[in-house]
């Protein structure tokens, strides 16, 4: 199983957009239900996630989830 993290929007029942990084599977194709929380056992891990989460954000087009909350 493929996946990478992904930046995901979506809108609120408020109507106002809300932006937060979910894990896209590619194989089957579909993302998790809520966002991540980046962390780790140490704070060079936690770095490390979040540096992971800022590359992939940066490297994928952002999901526009038509699901409303």
């Amino acid at each position: 199983m493929s996946w990478h993290y992904r930046a995901r929007k979506r809108v609120l029942e408020t109507g106002e957009a809300w932006f937060d990084m979910v894990e896209y599977y590619e194989q089957p194709t579909g993302w998790t239900k809520d966002g991540m929380t980046p962390g780790g056992s140490t704070y060079e891990e936690l770095v490390i996630e979040l540096q992971h989460m800022l590359h992939d954000a940066q490297s994928y087009e952002v999901l526009i989830d038509t699901e409303v909350d």
